[in-house]
């Protein structure tokens, strides 16, 4: 698992076996740090899914919509990765204090990020 300054989570499914779990009998996910300062949730949204992660001393929190994806260990990947770059961004809101210095110069999940059409 990544780490960071802050102990933010990198990964809220240790396994593909988890993400199977979640995917055949859960519609919400949710993982705390040790100590209690993050909140990292996958929540089933319809036609996708929503990721976010909080900092929950001041209730910062970011996050991206994912497309539900069949388990194999690409996609798991990729999965997992975009936690981690989810991660790293919510680090750099907690230390700037400006959602505006957040990179997204490319979608946290790649190819397994939800593009929302307007109105959604």
């Amino acid at each position: 698992m990544e780490t960071n300054k802050y102990n933010l989570i990198t990964q809220i499914f240790k396994t593909k076996e988890e993400y199977l779990k979640f995917f055949v009998g859960l519609k919400l996910v949710k993982v705390v740090n040790e100590e209690k300062t993050c909140l990292a949730e996958l929540e089933k949204m319809g036609d996708y899914m929503m990721y976010s992660l909080t900092w929950l001393k001041d209730g910062k929190f970011i996050g991206d919509y994912v497309k539900y994806f069949r388990v194999n260990d690409d996609n798991f990947r990729i999965f997992s990765e975009g936690c981690v770059v989810l991660a790293q961004r919510l680090e750099i809101y907690i230390d700037t204090n400006d959602v505006s210095k957040v990179p997204n110069d490319f979608p946290a999940f790649r190819e397994l990020t939800y593009e929302l059409e307007s109105g959604e």
